[in-house]
């Protein structure tokens, strides 16, 4: 899984399945090369003894797992990254399998796009597959495969499946504030109205302009 597949056309909405039947799987790759080792392609049982899932894969034969044994120096992460070149948006959520049974199991742990923390789980669980779901709304994913103090700690992953989602749309824009009312308050206090023409003749005096 060491070499990134070119990507499906971009799916806006539903869901990818990657259940790794094949070790060059469309998107997945070590992300960080050099610094981290890749998760190993396997199908049965692992080769420690009492760690890794006994009956093989969650779906169809194959699945991917951290192999802790020697020669892995203690203390290295495993590091397997989705590309999101199957989406053509934005990663919604990822649901996927996980076994971890040993009794050095260490941690998995889901990191979105930022390198932000999205799921984690520690310690051995039980020597059966379970199933979780993590929300995430990124372009990206890795999963890191932290081992413990020895070689009884494989970790493994499959049947994961990828919801592709549209891009939030942006906020509305704020509307316009009012212009201002023709009897708003000037600057004195006093509410301004507008002036109205008259038609030359004083309106204090009373009768038709004669002295009586």
């Amino acid at each position: 899984l060491g070499v990134v597949v070119a990507g499906l056309s971009g799916v806006v909405s539903g869901t990818l399945s990657f259940s790794f039947e094949s070790s060059a799987s469309i998107g997945w790759s070590n992300p960080s090369a050099g610094t981290s080792y890749d998760w190993t392609h396997h199908s049965g049982t692992t080769p420690s003894y009492n760690t890794g899932p006994p009956l093989g894969a969650a779906d169809g034969r194959f699945y991917i797992y951290t192999e802790t044994s020697s020669p892995r120096p203690l203390g290295e992460n495993y590091s397997l990254g989705y590309d999101g070149s199957g989406c053509a948006e934005l990663i919604g959520s990822v649901h996927f399998s996980y076994h971890m049974y040993g009794a050095a199991v260490g941690t998995l742990v889901v990191r979105d796009g930022d390198g932000s923390v999205a799921w984690s789980r520690s310690g051995a669980v039980d020597d059966q597959w379970h199933r979780a779901s993590v929300e995430l709304l990124s372009t990206r994913f890795t999963f890191v495969g932290v081992p413990g103090s020895s070689s009884d700690g494989d970790i493994a992953v499959d049947d994961v499946a990828v919801q592709c989602v549209a891009s939030p749309s942006p906020p509305s824009p704020s509307p316009s504030p009012d212009p201002p009312s023709s009897n708003a308050l000037n600057s004195t206090g006093v509410t301004s109205s507008p002036l109205t023409a008259g038609n030359g003749t004083d309106t204090n005096s009373s009768g038709n302009g004669t002295d009586g």
